[in-house]
């Protein structure tokens, strides 16, 4: 063991896990080379920070860092030729360009010094030749294209504000892959319900069957959105075009499911997906939303169940926090630079950019655009003239600042929440407004913020309540198909007005409610807080962001614009000015081949690394 591996392994930063994992692959190759264990144990502790692989030449020489923050031992990793080399000459591993069929070893060094878990370095092979192997599809020669250019006007008129979204239409129709990417309010979903009109239409116009469509997103949340959403357009879009009784049935039918369910995926997380190549989905278009929150295993998986004659439509907003679990999926798939026009890949992506939501010179628009641009002195100025304009900023740093903040927003948006009679109408209230937070520890974080607001709200009270009380906000934390309730579900304890019980109340499809007995629920927590990766896929009329103190790597331009964007009318930043700068210039950065895969050299400055 070098005495690095040592010293990181004492420090923490290693967890007992990635020791034994290199260890065990040192003893089956008959290997004691240092720095060879080093990489197996870095690349086992750089997948759970999300990269899909250790980038030797990208770290090499640099500080150690955590995923919370920078260690204080002043440890660097060791220069990339000697450790390369250590590495191909070690037995753990096996190298070069690769692919599905190879040596059967845990760990794939690539030509680039890119070192895999095996599993990443497959499912990101597989992942590439599908994409590519989609795009590369001529446009599908059976769609009528005279009537799809009459519908296509009828759905979208001429606005030139909706030119982005009937590009879309058309690449959706014709092609066997689409990618639609945007920000807020840039009309993704209303793109996706005209996207199922026009391919209901031809197929009418063909005397077919109607095409058999699966809609599908990361969480029971998003999910149950993207349902609620087209059922609010698809009626209105299919009138428009004046489809058939059968059609429109077919159309309103619709409703998304989490993408492990519509998988199969087995029950305890263990075992094979129910579809796959080998048992494809029944289905000939396949919507996926919020496809930026789906990590590389399960994108792999969700694109070899897609049948390989279906069309494929993935929709999310690329500058979005990238999945919770491996890989920057989504912005790999939308990297390429205006050099790399010509590839297959570059015709299926259609980018929305004007916002129906936000305005682009002012408040939470401007602050996004501000935001994404990495220009941290517009920012800043965004946030001193948000005054009035859908921006609030008050700059705390200490903890006792963000107490005082927070204690008038909580009196302002949850205390009329909790006084409301009516469990309907407590959880409007406490959707509307929302505390989010960068991290989920740390004084700043989820855990002390929600007994803090609950001090405020409660005072004194607070302490001698039960686990359960009237008025508790809950999110469930861990899926129950059986009680139809998912990861990131938002609820609230009432009691009940005729048998004076506390019963958990969650919205229910079509605007009804549910209830449950407090003691079935899933693994669960109080949310008047949350994290801003946990608030993906839900909106606000008013958020307030709490950032920490000091900068973390956890702190970055993807989180901020996250955070902002959740909000629909306004979004109140607490934090300091320096931690504001240090967030707008300090985009993620995940590990992976996939861009270099997909793009080749068509890619922006940064390269490959960059995530």
């Amino acid at each position: 063991m070098t005495d690095l591996l040592r010293q990181l392994r004492e420090a923490g930063y290693f967890t007992p896990l990635d020791v034994q994992f290199a260890e065990t692959l040192g003893r089956l190759s008959n290997c004691a080379d240092g720095l060879a264990l080093l990489g197996a144990a870095a690349a086992s502790r750089f997948a759970q920070y999300g990269h899909a692989c250790l980038d030797i030449p990208a770290v090499a020489g640099r500080p150690v860092e955590t995923g919370e923050e920078q260690l204080g031992g002043g440890w660097e990793w060791p220069e990339a030729g000697p450790w390369i080399e250590a590495l191909r000459t070690s037995g753990m591993a096996a190298w070069g360009q690769g692919g599905t069929d190879g040596e059967a070893a845990p760990l794939w060094l690539d030509e680039a010094g890119r070192l895999y878990l095996l599993n990443y370095f497959l499912a990101e092979g597989e992942l590439a030749r599908e994409l590519l192997r989609r795009a590369a599809q001529p446009p599908d020669a059976g769609v009528d294209a005279q009537l799809l250019e009459r519908d296509r006007a009828r759905l979208f008129g001429g606005a030139a504000e909706e030119d982005g979204q009937r590009a879309a239409a058309r690449t959706a129709v014709l092609r066997r892959l689409s990618i639609v990417t945007g920000g807020p309010g840039t009309g993704k979903t209303s793109t996706v319900s005209k996207i199922l009109c026009l391919l209901h239409s031809q197929a009418v116009g063909r005397g077919a069957r109607a095409p058999r469509v699966v809609l599908m997103a990361p969480t029971g949340k998003a999910a149950a959105r993207l349902s609620e959403a087209l059922r609010a357009s698809i009626s209105r879009d299919a009138e428009t075009l004046g489809l058939p009784e059968a059609a429109r049935q077919a159309l309103d039918n619709l409703a998304a499911s989490t993408i492990h369910r519509a998988l199969g995926a087995p029950a305890r997380g263990y075992g094979r997906f129910h579809r796959g190549a080998d048992n494809p989905l029944p289905a000939e278009v396949v919507v996926v939303d919020e496809a930026s929150m789906v990590d590389l295993p399960l994108m792999a998986r969700l694109l070899a169940a897609v049948p390989p004659e279906a069309r494929l439509l993935l929709l999310g907003d690329q500058n979005q926090l990238v999945s919770v679990e491996v890989g920057s999926v989504l912005g790999d798939i939308c990297a390429g630079s205006p050099e790399a026009a010509d590839a297959p890949l570059a015709s299926c992506i259609q980018r929305l950019t004007h916002s129906f939501r936000f305005d682009d010179d002012a408040g939470i628009g401007a602050l996004a655009r501000a935001i994404n641009a990495g220009d941290a002195d517009r920012a800043v100025a965004c946030l001193r003239a948000g005054s009035g304009h859908g921006v609030r900023w008050i700059e705390a740093g200490a903890a006792g600042a963000v107490e005082e903040a927070l204690a008038p927003l909580a009196r302002e948006h949850y205390a009329p929440a909790l006084a409301a009679a009516d469990p309907g109408e407590r959880l409007r209230r406490l959707s509307a407004f929302r505390v989010l937070c960068a991290h989920r520890r740390g004084p700043f974080g989820v855990e002390a913020l929600n007994p803090l607001l609950e001090r405020q709200l409660f005072g004194s009270a607070m302490g001698r309540r039960q686990s359960w009380y009237h008025g508790r906000p809950v999110m469930v934390q861990k899926n129950d198909p059986a009680l139809g309730l998912f990861n990131g579900d938002v609820g609230v304890i009432a009691r009940d007005a005729d048998s004076g019980k506390l019963r958990a109340v969650f919205p229910g499809p079509q605007g009804r409610l549910r209830s449950f007995s407090p003691a079935v629920l899933p693994e669960h927590e109080t949310v008047f807080a949350m994290t801003v990766h946990k608030s993906q896929g839900s909106e606000f009329e008013r958020v307030a962001v709490v950032l920490p103190d000091r900068p973390s790597p956890v702190l970055t331009r993807e989180l901020l614009y996250t955070a902002v964007t959740r909000a629909r009318a306004e979004a109140i930043i607490i934090g300091s000015e320096a931690v504001v700068r240090h967030a707008v210039g300090t985009p993620v950065r995940r590990f992976s081949g996939l861009r270099e895969r997909l793009w080749g050299r068509g890619l922006p400055s940064g390269g490959p690394a960059a995530g």
